[in-house]
């Protein structure tokens, strides 16, 4: 499940085949398809500071191959409080600062009211099976030759699709429409993830952590 500016796109895994829904929330999301295993690119849990989380994910991306940019920094608990009390971000990067955390990067900042969402949607359903994961792993452990090829580029989606047909019987045309490409196949590769876990075959980063926060492979 991958976040996109007008809601949710999710890629729903059954062996090889692969099924695509669009929801206005998370919570509704969750409300079709809450019973499986849900992977999702979005931060779940933050923590007072710097997340262990993601240190070891931009470590395993540079170990891979892989640009360790494309996993940030998530914001702290204050930081998200501060966006909660006030939507501003230079507001929230000096609440940061006052704890002694590192300010929050804007990619992060924008990250805030999807977390948020997931959060609260989380919040009323505590049965759901949602882990965190990230797509750059993701598509770097189906295949590490992607390397630091950027998703935006026509090459980077190309190894991307490339890694996505050896797994599933892809064909974008069944994508929902206006959904970006990379978002459609950041939602396949999370999804790959989400198998993986329901076949008990996934790592965690850190390595053996058993509960968020932790990216799950």
């Amino acid at each position: 499940m991958d976040g996109w500016k007008r809601g949710w796109v999710a890629a729903v895994a059954d062996g090889r085949s692969l099924a695509w829904t669009a929801h206005a929330t998370f919570a509704d999301l969750l409300d079709v398809h809450g019973t499986s295993t849900v992977a999702v690119d979005m931060p779940i849990a933050t923590t007072d500071g710097p997340r262990e989380v993601d240190v070891a994910g931009q470590r395993w991306l540079r170990e891979h191959g892989g640009s360790w940019s494309s996993i940030f920094l998530a914001p702290t608990t204050a930081t998200v409080a501060a966006w909660e009390g006030d939507p501003n971000h230079s507001h929230a990067a000096a609440m940061a600062a006052k704890g002694d955390a590192p300010g929050t990067s804007i990619q992060a900042w924008y990250l805030i009211p999807k977390m948020v969402e997931v959060r609260d949607a989380l919040a009323t359903r505590p049965d759901a099976r949602v882990v965190e994961a990230h797509p750059e792993c993701s598509f770097r452990m189906m295949d590490d030759r992607i390397g630091r090829t950027s998703k935006k580029t026509g090459r980077g989606a190309g190894l991307r699709i490339r890694a996505l047909a050896r797994e599933f019987d892809l064909d974008l045309a069944d994508a929902p429409a206006d959904v970006p490409v990379d978002d459609v196949l950041d939602a396949a590769a999370v999804a790959w993830t989400a198998a993986r876990v329901e076949r008990g075959e996934h790592v965690t980063l850190p390595e053996g952590a058993t509960r968020a926060p932790r990216i799950v492979i």
